[in-house]
């Protein structure tokens, strides 16, 4: 059982849409107790969250500030004059688990068995319309066409970005606010980072570990609000594993942050986290990769791959390899990178996706290949074996997109229908509470006449991306 310790903040002062709170760090949420890890959090029932709340309340005071600059007053004229066709917008869906409200859903709502409609609206209640969607563990990020970025879900690390005073706001999606244009989201576990069209990235909550809390920047550190990733390079793309996070700059150098117990910060310093906090909570480049042209990045879990070409093409992985997720036979954790050898369409690759003990791979030729822990249908193939070597999962073809949570899976193929398969026990496959063995469509009306065009999969719920079928 892990507790949550809430915070009330108390003020005189009314908050008008768009400012921002601050907060001195040294009056930080003090995360000294242990918690298990997010993906066993477990909650009996609505009426004891409510108890606990009562019983544990932590009263905090802190002083309101105005920090209204040029460019937020920029993006909020652009958003008055706005207005979104809805035969052209983009929505969000929503299935699994609604315990700490991820899936913006009423706190009444315990869970949802089939894709759900959720509303997200601006000020002026006006409904968003959504370019880009992003799962944490049990928290939940949206991006607006017009680079806004909705955060909901838990708030107890400061994965949103912003104050919630109670439970109740963090059911409620709103505003992660920030002072540029946005145009990518990531997240882990109990942080979020999003992207700014300048090259800049702003991240909030903390990183974990085995122990608890590790830390942002600073040991036992907790962000409730973004701060600039400290970089003085421009970052063009990042990825985010349960509880690290990588980035690629604009001149090509690889960089990571975060715990590294299992090595997937791929900077060989696997040492207790008190010892080497202050190494691996602070980015630095990751050297094996220091000349290498790099084509693309993929994390989760607790592991990542890099895809490199100089003459020829070449993957690489490093990480936690328990169940031979990072297509090695040594099943013990990679702490510098190590090239796969044993996948012979490594120049097809277009997106490998990582779950927490399962990949999968998407080649150009829209087949998909499952690596690790088989079990509970999660590489659609009804296998009980590790797979070391890329196995190609039966009846998907035509597959455009793939998303890998926990123990479960996605693909889309180019019709804009979803498959889905794996551990039934969240809900958060669309198909109730069932273990999928096989690839299965998911099909409720929801979806009926709709095209999904992104997945995104928390620890224990799903996101769906989907626009009108005017065809």
């Amino acid at each position: 059982m892990s507790w949550r310790i809430r915070m009330n903040i108390d003020s005189s002062i009314e908050l008008k849409p768009y400012e921002i709170l601050s907060i001195p760090l040294n009056r930080q949420l003090n995360n000294s107790w242990n918690r298990s890890k997010i993906q066993f959090y477990l909650t009996n029932s609505i009426s004891n969250r409510q108890n606990l709340k009562s019983l544990m309340q932590t009263h905090y005071h802190i002083n309101i500030k105005r920090c209204l600059s040029k460019e937020t007053e920029s993006i909020i004229t652009i958003e008055k004059k706005q207005k979104i066709s809805i035969e052209s917008s983009n929505f969000i869906l929503v299935c699994g688990q609604n315990i700490c409200g991820q899936l913006g859903l009423s706190t009444t709502i315990i869970e949802r068995r089939k894709p759900q409609y959720l509303k997200i609206v601006n000020k002026l209640n006006q409904d968003e319309n959504i370019q880009y969607i992003c799962a944490g563990g049990m928290h939940s990020c949206a991006l607006t066409i017009t680079g806004y970025v909705y955060t909901w879900g838990c708030n107890d690390d400061g994965a949103l970005g912003r104050i919630t005073d109670d439970i109740n706001d963090e059911y409620i999606p709103d505003l992660f606010v920030l002072p540029e244009e946005i145009q990518s989201l990531c997240a882990g576990d109990t942080f979020t980072v999003a992207l700014a069209k300048s090259g800049r990235a702003y991240i909030s909550g903390c990183f974990r570990c085995s122990e608890g809390l590790l830390g942002l920047f600073e040991y036992k550190q907790i962000t409730q609000q973004s701060i600039v990733i400290p970089l003085n390079q421009s970052i063009k793309q990042i990825a985010c594993g349960a509880d690290f996070c990588l980035l690629l700059t604009e001149n090509g150098d690889l960089y990571s942050f975060g715990n590294n117990e299992t090595g997937q910060l791929g900077r060989d310093s696997h040492l207790e986290p008190k010892e080497n906090s202050s190494v691996w909570l602070q980015p630095s480049q990751i050297s094996f990769f220091h000349g290498q042209h790099i084509l693309n990045i993929w994390a989760g879990g607790h592991g990542f791959f890099v895809l490199t070409q100089n003459s020829t093409i070449h993957l690489f992985s490093c990480g936690s390899n328990s169940f031979g997720q990072l297509g090695h036979s040594l099943k013990q954790p990679i702490y510098l990178p190590i090239e796969i050898k044993e996948i012979s369409f490594v120049d097809k690759i277009i997106k490998i996706s990582c779950g927490l003990q399962h990949t999968l791979i998407l080649d150009s030729n829209g087949y998909v290949y499952g690596l690790g822990r088989s079990d509970d249908g999660r590489l659609g193939n009804n296998l009980i074996n590790d797979i070391i070597i890329p196995k190609q999962i039966d009846n998907l073809t035509n597959i455009i997109d793939i998303a890998a949570g926990g123990s479960v899976s996605f693909v889309i193929n180019k019709y804009g229908q979803i498959y889905s398969f794996g551990m039934g026990d969240t809900c958060q496959i669309g198909h109730g509470n069932e273990d999928i063995f096989i690839p299965t469509l998911i099909k409720c009306k929801q979806l009926e006449k709709r095209k999904i065009q992104q997945i995104s999969v928390g620890a224990q719920h799903t996101l769906f991306l989907v626009k009108e079928d005017l065809n």
